[in-house]
Protein backbone atom coordinates (compact mmCIF):
# COMPACT_ATOMS: atom_id res chain seq x y z
CA UNK A 1 0.00 0.00 0.00
CA UNK A 2 1.38 3.32 -1.05
CA UNK A 3 2.09 5.92 1.58
CA UNK A 4 3.67 9.28 2.01
CA UNK A 5 7.02 10.27 2.28
CA UNK A 6 6.30 12.15 5.62
CA UNK A 7 4.59 8.69 6.89
CA UNK A 8 7.43 6.92 5.89
CA UNK A 9 10.04 9.21 7.56
CA UNK A 10 7.32 9.47 10.51
CA UNK A 11 7.02 5.85 11.60
CA UNK A 12 9.28 3.59 9.34
CA UNK A 13 12.91 5.67 9.87
CA UNK A 14 14.56 5.88 12.68
CA UNK A 15 16.50 10.00 11.83
CA UNK A 16 17.72 10.08 15.64
CA UNK A 17 19.25 6.63 14.93
CA UNK A 18 23.90 6.88 14.96
CA UNK A 19 25.15 7.42 11.48
CA UNK A 20 27.62 4.55 10.77
CA UNK A 21 31.43 5.33 9.79
CA UNK A 22 30.23 3.37 6.12
CA UNK A 23 27.75 5.65 5.89
CA UNK A 24 30.03 9.10 6.68
CA UNK A 25 32.27 7.40 4.13
CA UNK A 26 29.31 7.40 1.41
CA UNK A 27 28.00 11.09 2.47
CA UNK A 28 31.79 12.06 1.79
CA UNK A 29 31.40 10.85 -1.75
CA UNK A 30 28.48 12.63 -2.35
CA UNK A 31 30.34 15.76 -1.16
CA UNK A 32 32.93 15.04 -3.49
CA UNK A 33 30.43 14.99 -6.79
CA UNK A 34 28.90 18.25 -5.81
CA UNK A 35 32.56 19.93 -5.43
CA UNK A 36 33.33 18.54 -9.03
CA UNK A 37 29.92 19.93 -10.05
CA UNK A 38 30.39 23.24 -8.11
CA UNK A 39 33.66 24.18 -10.22
CA UNK A 40 32.49 23.18 -13.01
CA UNK A 41 30.01 25.53 -12.99
CA UNK A 42 32.10 28.20 -11.47
CA UNK A 43 34.09 27.72 -15.11
CA UNK A 44 31.03 28.04 -16.79
CA UNK A 45 29.99 31.35 -15.57
CA UNK A 46 33.11 32.89 -15.64
CA UNK A 47 33.63 32.24 -19.68
CA UNK A 48 31.15 35.15 -20.66
CA UNK A 49 30.59 36.41 -24.00
CA UNK A 50 30.22 39.85 -22.69
CA UNK A 51 26.51 40.35 -23.79
CA UNK A 52 25.62 40.90 -20.05
CA UNK A 53 25.73 43.51 -17.82
CA UNK A 54 28.19 42.17 -15.00
CA UNK A 55 29.89 44.78 -12.84
CA UNK A 56 33.77 43.85 -12.46
CA UNK A 57 33.70 46.19 -9.47
CA UNK A 58 36.09 48.65 -11.80
CA UNK A 59 32.99 51.42 -12.74
CA UNK A 60 32.41 54.11 -10.08
CA UNK A 61 30.57 53.63 -7.19
CA UNK A 62 30.61 50.02 -7.44
CA UNK A 63 30.06 47.99 -3.88
CA UNK A 64 32.11 45.29 -3.50
CA UNK A 65 30.05 43.12 -0.98
CA UNK A 66 26.99 43.97 -2.88
CA UNK A 67 29.31 42.14 -5.73
CA UNK A 68 29.87 39.42 -3.73
CA UNK A 69 26.55 38.84 -2.75
CA UNK A 70 25.17 38.92 -5.88
CA UNK A 71 28.58 37.37 -7.78
CA UNK A 72 27.56 33.13 -8.75
CA UNK A 73 31.22 32.92 -9.21
CA UNK A 74 31.42 33.99 -5.57
CA UNK A 75 28.57 32.01 -4.22
CA UNK A 76 29.71 28.63 -6.41
CA UNK A 77 33.37 28.83 -4.74
CA UNK A 78 31.44 29.32 -1.05
CA UNK A 79 29.71 26.22 -1.77
CA UNK A 80 32.69 25.26 -3.03
CA UNK A 81 34.55 25.15 -0.21
CA UNK A 82 32.40 24.30 1.76
CA UNK A 83 31.49 20.91 0.67
CA UNK A 84 35.12 19.90 0.54
CA UNK A 85 35.25 20.75 4.15
CA UNK A 86 33.05 18.52 4.45
CA UNK A 87 34.18 15.67 2.33
CA UNK A 88 37.15 15.68 4.01
CA UNK A 89 35.74 15.98 7.53
CA UNK A 90 33.46 13.15 7.06
CA UNK A 91 36.23 11.23 4.94
CA UNK A 92 38.64 11.09 8.22
CA UNK A 93 35.84 10.47 10.37
CA UNK A 94 35.01 6.94 8.59
CA UNK A 95 38.71 6.47 8.52
CA UNK A 96 39.50 7.01 12.65
CA UNK A 97 37.10 4.58 14.71
CA UNK A 98 38.61 6.95 17.96
CA UNK A 99 37.55 10.34 16.52
CA UNK A 100 34.26 8.98 15.27
CA UNK A 101 33.39 7.21 19.10
CA UNK A 102 34.41 10.81 20.24
CA UNK A 103 32.69 12.99 18.23
CA UNK A 104 29.76 10.79 16.99
CA UNK A 105 28.95 8.27 19.52
CA UNK A 106 29.73 10.69 22.82
CA UNK A 107 28.42 13.70 21.11
CA UNK A 108 24.99 11.96 20.10
CA UNK A 109 25.16 12.76 16.69
CA UNK A 110 22.06 11.25 14.52
CA UNK A 111 20.95 12.10 11.23
CA UNK A 112 18.93 14.89 11.63
CA UNK A 113 21.35 16.42 13.64
CA UNK A 114 24.42 15.94 11.07
CA UNK A 115 22.36 16.93 8.14
CA UNK A 116 21.21 19.84 9.70
CA UNK A 117 24.95 20.65 11.16
CA UNK A 118 26.59 20.10 7.55
CA UNK A 119 24.30 21.33 5.20
CA UNK A 120 24.78 18.46 3.32
CA UNK A 121 24.08 19.00 -0.22
CA UNK A 122 20.22 18.98 -1.27
CA UNK A 123 21.16 17.26 -4.65
CA UNK A 124 21.34 13.85 -3.22
CA UNK A 125 18.16 12.02 -4.47
CA UNK A 126 15.56 11.40 -2.04
CA UNK A 127 15.53 7.15 -2.81
CA UNK A 128 19.48 7.27 -1.93
CA UNK A 129 18.57 9.06 1.66
CA UNK A 130 15.62 6.38 1.94
CA UNK A 131 18.61 3.93 1.07
CA UNK A 132 20.36 5.13 4.01
CA UNK A 133 17.78 5.98 6.87
CA UNK A 134 17.85 2.74 9.11
CA UNK A 135 14.60 1.63 9.21
CA UNK A 136 12.70 2.07 13.22
CA UNK A 137 13.67 -1.07 15.17
CA UNK A 138 10.90 -2.76 18.22
CA UNK A 139 11.79 -1.50 21.99
CA UNK A 140 11.79 -4.73 24.10
CA UNK A 141 10.64 -4.09 27.07
CA UNK A 142 10.26 -6.33 30.28
CA UNK A 143 6.16 -6.68 31.41
CA UNK A 144 6.07 -4.85 35.24
CA UNK A 145 2.43 -6.35 35.97
CA UNK A 146 0.81 -9.35 36.74
CA UNK A 147 -1.67 -10.82 34.09
CA UNK A 148 -3.46 -12.55 37.16
CA UNK A 149 -3.66 -8.56 39.04
CA UNK A 150 -3.95 -6.27 36.07
CA UNK A 151 -5.64 -8.64 33.14
CA UNK A 152 -6.58 -5.76 30.77
CA UNK A 153 -3.84 -3.70 31.22
CA UNK A 154 0.17 -3.89 30.64
CA UNK A 155 2.35 -2.08 33.12
CA UNK A 156 6.31 -1.27 31.93
CA UNK A 157 8.87 0.25 33.54
CA UNK A 158 10.91 3.26 31.66
CA UNK A 159 13.64 5.78 31.85
CA UNK A 160 13.39 8.29 29.77
CA UNK A 161 16.82 9.21 28.41
CA UNK A 162 17.72 12.66 27.05
CA UNK A 163 21.23 14.19 26.54
CA UNK A 164 22.30 17.63 26.49
CA UNK A 165 24.07 18.87 23.37
CA UNK A 166 25.15 22.14 21.73
CA UNK A 167 22.11 22.68 18.75
CA UNK A 168 24.49 25.57 17.22
CA UNK A 169 27.98 23.41 16.66
CA UNK A 170 30.83 24.81 14.30
CA UNK A 171 30.99 22.88 11.27
CA UNK A 172 33.12 20.31 9.93
CA UNK A 173 36.43 20.38 11.58
CA UNK A 174 35.26 21.92 14.47
CA UNK A 175 32.61 19.44 16.00
CA UNK A 176 33.01 19.17 19.71
CA UNK A 177 31.76 16.62 22.04
CA UNK A 178 28.53 17.31 23.33
CA UNK A 179 27.71 18.39 27.11
CA UNK A 180 25.01 16.62 28.72
CA UNK A 181 22.76 15.35 31.49
CA UNK A 182 20.96 12.56 32.07
CA UNK A 183 17.55 12.49 33.76
CA UNK A 184 15.38 9.90 34.57
CA UNK A 185 11.45 10.37 34.39
CA UNK A 186 9.07 7.61 35.94
CA UNK A 187 6.14 7.55 33.82
CA UNK A 188 2.90 5.32 34.46
CA UNK A 189 1.56 4.19 31.39
CA UNK A 190 -1.66 2.16 32.54
CA UNK A 191 -4.66 3.26 30.67
CA UNK A 192 -7.05 2.67 33.40
CA UNK A 193 -7.92 5.15 35.36
CA UNK A 194 -9.53 2.92 38.27
CA UNK A 195 -6.18 1.69 38.41
CA UNK A 196 -4.03 3.56 41.02
CA UNK A 197 -0.66 1.49 40.86
CA UNK A 198 2.03 4.03 40.43
CA UNK A 199 4.37 2.89 37.01
CA UNK A 200 7.68 4.16 36.27
CA UNK A 201 9.43 3.78 33.25
CA UNK A 202 12.97 3.56 31.96
CA UNK A 203 14.33 2.84 28.69
CA UNK A 204 16.59 0.29 28.10
CA UNK A 205 17.58 -0.04 24.98
CA UNK A 206 19.68 3.65 25.48
CA UNK A 207 22.70 3.98 27.44
CA UNK A 208 22.55 4.16 31.11
CA UNK A 209 26.00 6.61 31.21
CA UNK A 210 25.81 9.63 29.78
CA UNK A 211 29.69 10.85 28.88
CA UNK A 212 30.07 14.83 30.19
CA UNK A 213 32.05 17.53 28.51
CA UNK A 214 32.67 20.54 30.96
CA UNK A 215 34.84 22.14 28.48
CA UNK A 216 32.37 24.67 26.89
CA UNK A 217 30.99 27.07 29.84
CA UNK A 218 28.10 28.49 27.73
CA UNK A 219 24.90 27.64 29.37
CA UNK A 220 22.77 29.62 27.22
CA UNK A 221 19.51 27.64 26.89
CA UNK A 222 18.80 29.31 23.50
CA UNK A 223 21.71 27.47 22.07
CA UNK A 224 21.22 24.05 23.18
CA UNK A 225 19.14 21.32 22.34
CA UNK A 226 18.26 17.64 23.88
CA UNK A 227 18.72 14.11 22.35
CA UNK A 228 16.31 11.94 23.04
CA UNK A 229 15.69 8.56 23.55
CA UNK A 230 13.53 7.93 20.75
CA UNK A 231 11.20 4.89 22.14
CA UNK A 232 11.41 5.92 25.68
CA UNK A 233 10.42 9.70 24.89
CA UNK A 234 7.44 8.62 22.80
CA UNK A 235 6.02 6.77 26.04
CA UNK A 236 6.83 9.91 28.30
CA UNK A 237 4.55 11.94 26.22
CA UNK A 238 1.92 9.28 27.21
CA UNK A 239 -0.16 8.85 23.94
CA UNK A 240 -3.65 7.53 23.31
CA UNK A 241 -2.49 4.86 21.40
CA UNK A 242 0.50 2.66 20.77
CA UNK A 243 1.40 -0.31 18.52
CA UNK A 244 2.81 -2.72 21.01
CA UNK A 245 3.71 -6.61 20.24
CA UNK A 246 3.18 -9.03 23.40
CA UNK A 247 5.24 -12.26 23.28
CA UNK A 248 6.49 -14.95 25.76
CA UNK A 249 9.42 -14.09 28.38
CA UNK A 250 11.83 -15.80 29.21
CA UNK A 251 11.14 -15.29 33.44
CA UNK A 252 8.55 -17.71 34.38
CA UNK A 253 8.18 -18.79 38.26
CA UNK A 254 8.92 -22.05 39.48
CA UNK A 255 5.77 -24.72 38.82
CA UNK A 256 6.05 -25.35 42.39
CA UNK A 257 4.71 -22.10 44.50
CA UNK A 258 6.56 -23.18 47.61
CA UNK A 259 9.80 -22.97 45.80
CA UNK A 260 11.99 -20.43 46.60
CA UNK A 261 13.14 -17.62 44.45
CA UNK A 262 15.61 -15.05 44.36
CA UNK A 263 15.13 -12.05 42.69
CA UNK A 264 17.90 -9.22 41.47
CA UNK A 265 17.09 -6.23 39.51
CA UNK A 266 18.98 -3.31 39.95
CA UNK A 267 17.44 0.09 38.73
CA UNK A 268 14.83 -1.07 36.34
CA UNK A 269 15.95 -4.31 36.35
CA UNK A 270 13.08 -4.56 38.92
CA UNK A 271 10.53 -4.54 36.05
CA UNK A 272 10.18 -8.39 35.77
CA UNK A 273 10.36 -9.07 39.74
CA UNK A 274 7.49 -6.89 40.16
CA UNK A 275 5.78 -8.85 38.18
CA UNK A 276 6.62 -11.71 40.25
CA UNK A 277 5.68 -10.24 43.52
CA UNK A 278 2.18 -9.32 42.22
CA UNK A 279 1.67 -12.94 41.20
CA UNK A 280 2.99 -14.04 44.65
CA UNK A 281 1.00 -11.99 46.67
CA UNK A 282 -1.78 -13.30 44.24
CA UNK A 283 -1.39 -16.73 45.13
CA UNK A 284 -0.88 -16.40 48.72
CA UNK A 285 -4.38 -14.16 48.50
CA UNK A 286 -5.79 -16.85 46.96
CA UNK A 287 -4.52 -19.48 49.07
CA UNK A 288 -5.81 -17.64 52.29
CA UNK A 289 -9.40 -17.58 50.49
CA UNK A 290 -9.50 -21.09 49.98
CA UNK A 291 -7.78 -22.04 53.28
CA UNK A 292 -5.33 -24.00 52.21
CA UNK A 293 -2.63 -24.82 54.41
CA UNK A 294 -0.34 -27.46 52.47
CA UNK A 295 1.96 -25.83 49.44
CA UNK A 296 2.05 -22.61 51.34
CA UNK A 297 4.12 -19.99 48.86
CA UNK A 298 7.82 -20.12 49.19
CA UNK A 299 10.38 -17.33 50.17
CA UNK A 300 10.83 -14.48 47.97
CA UNK A 301 14.28 -12.49 48.71
CA UNK A 302 14.89 -9.35 46.67
CA UNK A 303 17.89 -7.73 46.23
CA UNK A 304 17.25 -4.37 44.54
CA UNK A 305 19.81 -1.47 43.67
CA UNK A 306 20.08 2.32 43.15
CA UNK A 307 21.60 5.65 43.46
CA UNK A 308 20.28 6.34 46.41
CA UNK A 309 16.43 6.51 48.29
CA UNK A 310 15.51 9.98 47.52
CA UNK A 311 16.37 9.84 43.69
CA UNK A 312 15.37 6.47 42.17
CA UNK A 313 14.06 4.06 45.10
CA UNK A 314 11.33 2.45 42.29
CA UNK A 315 8.20 0.93 43.57
CA UNK A 316 9.77 1.86 47.29
CA UNK A 317 6.32 1.90 48.82
CA UNK A 318 4.73 -1.09 47.07
CA UNK A 319 7.80 -3.19 48.34
CA UNK A 320 7.64 -1.87 51.63
CA UNK A 321 3.78 -3.22 51.69
CA UNK A 322 4.77 -6.29 50.44
CA UNK A 323 7.42 -6.48 53.10
CA UNK A 324 5.05 -6.15 55.50
CA UNK A 325 2.31 -7.98 54.44
CA UNK A 326 5.25 -11.01 54.25
CA UNK A 327 4.73 -11.67 50.63
CA UNK A 328 8.18 -10.25 50.25
CA UNK A 329 10.68 -12.29 53.10
CA UNK A 330 13.62 -10.21 51.81
CA UNK A 331 14.54 -6.91 51.20
CA UNK A 332 18.27 -6.05 49.97
CA UNK A 333 19.04 -2.56 48.78
CA UNK A 334 22.44 -1.61 47.62
CA UNK A 335 22.45 2.10 47.60
CA UNK A 336 25.49 3.53 45.15
CA UNK A 337 25.38 6.99 45.40
CA UNK A 338 24.11 7.86 48.55
CA UNK A 339 22.39 11.90 48.75
CA UNK A 340 23.20 12.78 52.18
CA UNK A 341 27.17 13.94 51.55
CA UNK A 342 28.66 10.92 52.64
CA UNK A 343 31.72 9.11 51.36
CA UNK A 344 30.69 6.13 52.07
CA UNK A 345 32.08 3.06 49.22
CA UNK A 346 29.53 2.49 46.48
CA UNK A 347 27.53 -0.67 46.38
CA UNK A 348 25.94 -2.77 44.26
CA UNK A 349 23.83 -5.59 44.50
CA UNK A 350 26.62 -8.29 44.28
CA UNK A 351 28.42 -6.76 47.04
CA UNK A 352 24.98 -7.12 49.01
CA UNK A 353 25.52 -10.99 47.96
CA UNK A 354 28.42 -11.62 49.09
CA UNK A 355 27.89 -10.18 52.62
CA UNK A 356 27.73 -13.30 55.03
CA UNK A 357 24.83 -13.47 56.29
CA UNK A 358 23.19 -12.88 52.90
CA UNK A 359 25.89 -15.32 51.00
CA UNK A 360 25.23 -17.96 53.19
CA UNK A 361 21.31 -17.90 53.13
CA UNK A 362 22.14 -17.82 49.21
CA UNK A 363 24.03 -20.84 49.02
CA UNK A 364 21.33 -22.42 51.33
CA UNK A 365 18.50 -21.56 49.17
CA UNK A 366 20.06 -22.57 46.09
CA UNK A 367 21.88 -25.79 47.06
CA UNK A 368 19.63 -27.32 49.84
CA UNK A 369 16.31 -25.85 48.70
CA UNK A 370 16.85 -25.38 44.83
CA UNK A 371 15.30 -21.76 44.26
CA UNK A 372 15.08 -20.13 41.23
CA UNK A 373 17.53 -17.28 40.26
CA UNK A 374 16.26 -14.37 38.17
CA UNK A 375 18.66 -11.25 37.10
CA UNK A 376 17.26 -8.69 35.25
CA UNK A 377 19.40 -5.57 34.30
CA UNK A 378 22.53 -4.14 32.50
CA UNK A 379 25.14 -6.78 31.02
CA UNK A 380 28.01 -5.24 33.43
CA UNK A 381 25.96 -5.82 36.85
CA UNK A 382 25.00 -9.65 35.09
CA UNK A 383 28.48 -10.40 34.76
CA UNK A 384 29.33 -9.17 38.11
CA UNK A 385 26.26 -11.11 40.11
CA UNK A 386 27.64 -14.24 38.20
CA UNK A 387 30.79 -14.02 39.75
CA UNK A 388 29.39 -13.47 43.15
CA UNK A 389 27.48 -16.44 43.01
CA UNK A 390 30.23 -18.39 41.46
CA UNK A 391 32.33 -17.37 44.54
CA UNK A 392 29.13 -18.25 46.87
CA UNK A 393 28.70 -21.86 45.52
CA UNK A 394 32.89 -22.21 45.84
CA UNK A 395 33.09 -22.01 49.35
CA UNK A 396 31.11 -23.93 52.25
CA UNK A 397 28.25 -22.52 53.84
CA UNK A 398 30.83 -20.89 56.59
CA UNK A 399 33.23 -18.77 56.74
CA UNK A 400 32.71 -16.36 53.95
CA UNK A 401 35.60 -13.54 53.32
CA UNK A 402 35.29 -9.94 54.88
CA UNK A 403 32.93 -7.83 52.93
CA UNK A 404 34.56 -5.22 51.00
CA UNK A 405 32.62 -3.27 48.54
CA UNK A 406 35.51 -1.52 46.55
CA UNK A 407 37.29 -4.41 45.55
CA UNK A 408 36.27 -5.58 41.70
CA UNK A 409 33.40 -8.04 41.60
CA UNK A 410 34.83 -8.64 38.47
CA UNK A 411 37.62 -10.65 39.14
CA UNK A 412 37.34 -14.58 38.94
CA UNK A 413 37.55 -15.98 41.79
CA UNK A 414 40.53 -18.44 43.12
CA UNK A 415 37.94 -20.62 44.05
CA UNK A 416 36.19 -21.59 41.21
CA UNK A 417 37.57 -25.36 40.44
CA UNK A 418 37.15 -25.79 44.71
CA UNK A 419 33.69 -28.32 44.77
CA UNK A 420 31.80 -27.06 48.00
CA UNK A 421 31.34 -29.99 50.44
CA UNK A 422 27.28 -30.56 49.09
CA UNK A 423 28.18 -30.09 45.39
CA UNK A 424 29.47 -32.62 42.78
CA UNK A 425 30.73 -30.12 40.13
CA UNK A 426 32.34 -27.01 40.01
CA UNK A 427 30.18 -23.20 40.78
CA UNK A 428 30.54 -22.61 37.20
CA UNK A 429 28.93 -26.43 36.24
CA UNK A 430 26.55 -25.93 38.60
CA UNK A 431 25.19 -22.51 37.66
CA UNK A 432 25.15 -23.88 33.42
CA UNK A 433 23.08 -26.84 35.18
CA UNK A 434 20.66 -24.37 36.64
CA UNK A 435 20.28 -23.03 33.27
CA UNK A 436 19.43 -25.49 31.19
CA UNK A 437 17.18 -26.62 34.18
CA UNK A 438 15.14 -23.19 33.97
CA UNK A 439 16.17 -22.42 37.70
CA UNK A 440 18.76 -19.67 36.72
CA UNK A 441 17.64 -16.87 34.08
CA UNK A 442 19.19 -13.47 32.94
CA UNK A 443 17.77 -11.40 31.33
CA UNK A 444 20.72 -8.17 30.07
CA UNK A 445 20.56 -5.44 27.83
CA UNK A 446 23.90 -3.11 27.25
Amino acid sequence: MPITVRDYLTYYCDLTALPRRSDLKLLAEYCDCCCCYSSSSSSNNGDGDGDGDTNNGGGSGGNASSHEENNPNHSNSNRHKEHALNRDFLRRLASHPDEYKTKFVQGYIGWVHLVQLLQLPNTIPLAHWIALWPRLQPCLYTISSSAQVHPNTIHLTVAVTQAKRRALLPRAMQIPQKKNDNHQSNNNLNNNKNDGDNNNNKDKDHHDNVHNNNDDDDDDDDDDIWFQGLCSSFLARRPRTLRALVRPSSFRLPPNPSTPILLIGPGTGIAPMRAFLQERHFQRQQQRHQQLTAGAVGPTILYFGCHAPDVDFLYHDELREYQRQGTLTELHVAFSRPSDGSKSPKVYVQHLLLQPPNAASTYRYIVHEQAYVYVCGGVPMGHDVHAALEQILAMPPSPFPPFVPEASSQSQSSHDNVLSSSLSMSPKEYLEEMTRQGRYVQELWS
